[in-house]
C-alpha cells in the first residue's frame, strides 16, 4: 500500500479559510416593503423593481454590467419605482440596517428629486409609511388601523 503525498500547493489550498456564503440581508426587507406597498397604494399604481444587483463575479460581472449599461441601466437607480395617478413618481432605495446609499446612489437621488420625483431610503415598512406621509399621502390608501380591522375582523371600540 502506498502513501499518498500532497504537494505544497495542495497543503496551502487546504489551509485557506473557506469563503462564507453571502447572506442576503436586504432581500427579505425588500419583499416585505413590496408586499406593504401593494396593500397601501391605490390598485392602479405600477410598482417596478430595478434589478441592479448582479449575482456574478470576475469577468462575467464586468460583461454583464457593460451589457446592462448599454441597455439603459442607470447606476445607482432606486430599488422600487412606484408610478401613481397624477402621475406621481415615488422611488424607494431599500437598505438593511447599517447600510447606506453610496456616492452614485446619493447623486442620482438628488438628480431625481430635481426632476420632481420623491425619493426615500427605507429600512422597513415604517420608513415607507413615514415617507408617504411626508409626500402628502395617497388618495384612498388603507390606514394601519383599517388593515388591522380587516385582519382582526372589526374594531373593538
Amino acid at each position: 500500500m502506498t502513501a499518498h503525498r500532497m504537494t505544497a500547493a495542495q497543503l496551502i489550498e487546504m489551509q485557506k479559510p473557506k469563503a462564507k456564503p453571502r447572506v442576503d440581508r436586504e432581500g427579505p426587507i425588500h419583499r416585505a416593503i413590496l408586499d406593504h406597498l401593494r396593500i397601501v397604494l391605490p390598485p392602479q399604481t405600477v410598482i417596478h423593481h430595478s434589478p441592479n444587483a448582479i449575482g456574478l463575479s470576475g469577468q462575467q460581472i464586468m460583461r454583464q454590467i457593460a451589457l446592462n449599461e448599454a441597455m439603459g441601466t442607470v447606476k445607482g437607480f432606486p430599488d422600487l419605482t412606484c408610478i401613481l395617478p397624477g402621475p406621481r413618481f415615488w422611488l424607494f432605495e431599500v437598505k438593511a440596517e447599517g447600510n447606506y446609499p453610496d456616492k452614485d446612489q446619493r447623486a442620482l437621488h438628488d438628480r431625481l428629486r430635481g426632476l420632481g420625483c420623491a425619493v426615500a431610503v427605507v429600512r422597513d415598512t415604517f420608513d415607507v409609511d413615514e415617507a408617504i406621509a411626508s409626500w402628502g399621502g395617497v388618495d384612498g390608501p388603507l390606514t394601519d388601523r383599517q388593515l388591522r380591522d380587516m385582519i382582526v375582523g372589526g374594531s373593538e371600540e
